[in-house]
């Protein structure tokens, strides 16, 4: 196995990995939300965190840079699809 391919499977692998860890917060954000606040809070600040995320995604498209706009896209991604 050659350097390109070696590198392209820890990246693959890293990125993976690092979404993975990151999706337990959102769950964890999610379930704090549910213990501390009222059914009525509950549903404003879900839908608060979805329309965070789907803004942070829509930002992450015109950032510059691809660092930038992967974790624009993730972090977006992990509160759109959490709060929706």
């Amino acid at each position: 196995m050659n350097k390109v391919n070696r590198k392209s499977i820890l990246v693959g692998s890293l990125s993976f990995f690092i979404v993975l860890f990151t999706m337990p917060l959102g769950h964890a954000l999610m379930i704090l939300m549910e213990h501390f606040l009222t059914h009525q809070q509950l549903y404003y600040s879900a839908f608060a965190m979805g329309a965070v995320g789907l803004v942070l995604t829509i930002v992450g498209v015109f950032a510059n840079g691809d660092t930038r706009q992967t974790l624009f896209g993730m972090f977006g991604a992990l509160l759109f699809w959490t709060g929706w």
